[in-house]
């Protein structure tokens, strides 16, 4: 067993087995929230099975060794707390939020459910048609799958492309054999850390971990997805009747590992994280083009993706693009006002301070130390500097501002058609333009 950090604040131990254990203690918090992540989701997958993962997150809610389906859902909700489950590329997450003095029964619920699930034929049988529910939840809601097509674009057939829920033919032929030997390949103590913040002793939640996953077979840590290649620029539509049309740009950054993840936290914030951002600002106050324009950030091992989303009626697609374009020349071409820096600076740092629900949302990015490896991607960013701030442009690189990324179409995802009129006309084709992420 290994173990560092000392007193109040994030420390850490691994276990014999691999297992890795967190800890963040808050002072003056009375709650707690804990998990379980497990090294493996979607990314992970071979194409004929994917959803693979998610379908497995779903199936070992329906019962264990030591419960059943029932019994997992009133373990911690009868002490008033909560336990739910989800998927990513990279990982699959276990959480439960309840008082603090309940944790012991956390952990040992979380070791019951991750390591003894029964993978029943029946509950497979059962969770197939749930999920099928979730694709048509998701074609239905045409705001969270225009990101779905934006990353099939972008990423084309590398795995951080593929759907997370899989598709009605993957799902259909996943066997229960398949489920098994992703359990026993990936649901092992290489591959696991728990964590908890909030109300914790470190040793003793050592000790309830060690009860509860000290057993594992160490087994292998899963390896790697492998380096997507620049993405190729372009534009993809879905044209269904709406009322809206929905749109998402996007440009490939560097893996959370990077160090200008940092420096990515304040641009999103300088250019759509909150009212007073650029793109809030401009979109929507002065233009009144939109009802919900952001940017947004998502990392994983290898890269990650930055980028801006939109929703406008169809005859206002062009000027919302023509507006977007606008604040990117702005802000490639000056940089971040210095008059303005504090802003995104104290919203950054009041969002670790404050978190949605606290404590509990503190552990959701706990797994990113132990999955941390190198970025493949140099990154145009801005530098802060004591007083002031000035754009630097990584050698070889190609910047999210650059006249190309400005100048010409963007990857476009776009949702419309509004009550049986054709959506606005595209132009150029995106093989006969230059459209760039």
């Amino acid at each position: 067993m290994v173990s560092f950090g000392a007193g109040e604040g994030l420390r850490s131990t691994r276990l014999d087995n691999g297992v890795h254990v967190l800890t963040d203690a808050m002072r003056g918090v009375r709650s707690v929230a804990a998990g379980v992540w497990v090294r493996g989701g979607a990314a992970g997958e071979p194409p004929q099975l994917m959803g693979a993962s998610h379908l497995l997150e779903h199936v070992v809610f329906k019962g264990s060794v030591g419960r059943s389906a029932r019994q997992i859902a009133l373990a911690l909700e009868g002490l008033g707390g909560s336990l739910n489950g989800y998927t990513a590329r990279e990982h699959t997450g276990y959480r439960a939020r309840l008082p603090g003095a309940h944790l012991s029964r956390a952990v040992e619920v979380l070791s019951d459910l991750v390591l003894n699930p029964l993978l029943r034929q029946e509950d497979l049988d059962q969770e197939k048609s749930v999920v099928l529910e979730e694709i048509a939840a998701l074609e239905d809601a045409p705001e969270d799958l225009v990101f779905e097509v934006h990353d099939q674009r972008m990423w084309g057939e590398h795995p951080y492309g593929s759907p997370v829920l899989g598709t009605p033919g993957t799902l259909a032929a996943i066997s229960r054999r398949d489920l098994l030997r992703l359990h026993r390949r990936s649901y092992v103590g290489a591959n696991l850390v728990v964590a908890a913040a909030g109300h914790v002793d470190h040793k003793a939640f050592v000790d309830w971990v060690r009860e509860g996953f000290g057993d594992a077979p160490t087994g292998e840590e899963a390896s790697g997805v492998p380096l997507p290649t620049q993405p190729e620029p372009g534009m993809d539509r879905v044209v269904r009747d709406s009322g809206q049309v929905h749109i998402v740009t996007g440009w490939p950054t560097p893996g959370h590992a990077h160090p200008d993840r940092y420096a990515l936290v304040l641009l999103y914030q300088i250019l759509g994280g909150g009212m007073s951002s650029r793109l809030f600002q401009r979109v929507r106050e002065e233009l009144a083009l939109v009802y919900s324009v952001y940017s947004f950030h998502s990392t994983y091992s290898k890269a990650g993706v930055f980028g801006v989303y939109a929703g406008t009626r169809p005859g206002g697609v062009t000027a919302t693009l023509d507006a977007v374009r606008e604040v990117y020349r702005q802000l490639r071409g000056a940089g971040p006002r210095k008059r303005s820096s504090p802003a995104p600076k104290n919203r950054s740092r009041a969002k670790s301070c404050f978190p949605s629900s606290p404590p509990a949302s503190a552990s959701n990015d706990w797994p990113t130390p132990p999955f941390a490896e190198s970025a493949p991607f140099p990154l145009t960013n801005w530098w802060s500097g004591s007083t002031r701030y000035r754009w630097r442009r990584s050698p070889g690189s190609q910047a999210p501002f650059s006249d190309q990324n400005v100048d010409t179409p963007f990857a476009l995802a776009p949702w419309g058609r509004a009550r049986g009129r054709e959506p606005p006309d595209p132009g150029p084709k995106p093989e006969e333009s230059k459209p760039c992420l």
